[in-house]
């Protein structure tokens, strides 16, 4: 069997784009960039006063001047053409474009009115040139490449995307996915519960990390154990998604008949089951025609931990983006495990500095795992004990 580094590795070999296409800006939050963007203009586009206070000649403080005369006051937005003369200044507020003559800005605080008509005193004794003046192309230049394709959008790209006059963008396109769970076990959230039945908690919590992504395309089905209702809702879900997640029926029971089907509707499987805990029953396949198929165990932890560390960098790498990053702490006590197995497991991160704090849990089957976790962290395979004060990797929530 696969270790998971080498089946994350056959899963990242498998993605390719969904297309791409053009979106209004306000629609653009959590969609990635399918464009370079490139800065239409010098950043600033002039040089502009970075706080209010009174624009001057440098030099003029070389000569010992403590009182200027202020012959105009410039407002952000406007031009001013006028220039500034040995002895004179122009109070300027924050965001107004500085005068070509002008090569410092002295902050108000420093200043006070003198006893003639329009005389600025200064109560400083150093001035150097270009003091609080965010000077022309400082931030970038034009035609910087400042936001590369692969780029996710958040808040601040945004901003930066409006501040080029970018209304319109082109992203990747997000994939049609369909969510289907399956067992006689499984009922709806809304219906009444017995003493062997489950509730669909997998199908809401795979549409939640979905939408995430900002994927909302999504078709929710549930099947119940039966090979010809399999047949007929798999051979159709692959025909018409780009991605078909399932959970349960992967593993070996008598009435586990996923893997079977998927073959039987088209879908060549690339491997099933691999070396990680939980989530080893997993089965990854792909239609040769599109459809790329990831069947997820049915136990709540073992689905959420496979869609984290393999759904995840998946969408990701389609997108053009980096695959997650992931960040080391140091545990917070020892874990010895007992398998050859790349294990994962639930912890919460707190502490000075912070630290991994192995979540307790019941196996893979308990509902409450992952509850206030903030990651899984990866125990390798060949680390059979992670001390206490050992860094260890954990992919975020």
């Amino acid at each position: 069997m696969l270790s998971y580094e080498e089946a994350l590795a056959v899963v990242l070999s498998s993605a390719q784009s969904f297309g791409q296409e053009t979106i209004k800006l306000e629609q653009a939050l959590g969609r990635v960039l399918a464009e370079d963007i490139f800065a239409d203009r010098d950043y600033p586009p002039f040089n502009r006063a970075s706080m209010d206070g009174y624009a001057v000649i440098a030099a003029d403080f070389e000569n010992d001047i403590k009182e200027l005369l202020c012959i105009r006051t410039i407002l952000a937005g406007q031009i001013c053409k006028e220039v500034i003369k040995p002895g004179e200044c122009f109070k300027i507020m924050t965001g107004a474009s500085v005068p070509g003559s002008a090569d410092a800005v002295i902050r108000i605080e420093d200043t006070a009115l003198g006893q003639l008509e329009n005389q600025v005193n200064f109560n400083v004794s150093d001035v150097k040139k270009f003091q609080n003046i965010a000077l022309k192309g400082q931030d970038t230049l034009a035609n910087t490449l400042v936001l590369p394709k692969g780029t996710r959008v958040t808040p601040q790209v945004i901003s930066t995307l409006a501040s080029f006059g970018k209304g319109k963008i082109v992203v990747e396109k997000l994939p049609r996915v369909t969510i289907i769970s399956t067992g006689d076990e499984i009922i709806g959230v809304d219906e009444p519960v017995s003493e062997v039945t489950i509730r669909n908690s997998n199908q809401h919590v795979l549409r939640a990390m979905l939408m995430a992504f900002k994927i909302e395309k999504i078709k929710l089905k549930r099947i119940k154990d039966n090979k010809r209702q399999l047949f007929e809702k798999l051979k159709k879900a692959v025909s018409n998604s780009d991605i078909l997640l399932m959970s349960g029926g992967v593993s070996a029971g008598e009435a586990d008949f996923v893997p079977e089907i998927l073959q039987e509707v088209g879908v060549e499987k690339i491997f099933h089951k691999i070396n990680i805990r939980p989530g080893k029953p997993i089965w990854f396949g792909k239609k040769p025609d599109g459809c790329t198929v990831f069947a997820l165990p049915g136990n709540p932890l073992s689905c959420q931990t496979t869609f984290k560390i393999f759904v995840e960098p998946f969408l990701l790498r389609c997108f053009g983006s980096k695959t997650p990053e992931m960040f080391r702490f140091q545990m917070a006590a020892q874990r010895t495990k007992k398998t050859n197995l790349d294990e994962f497991f639930p912890v919460a991160l707190y502490g000075t500095p912070t630290q991994a704090h192995q979540k307790k849990f019941n196996g893979s089957g308990d509902i409450t795992a992952g509850l206030f976790a903030e990651g899984m962290a990866w125990q390798r395979h060949d680390k059979i004990i992670l001390e206490k004060g050992d860094n260890v990797d954990v992919f975020l929530f």
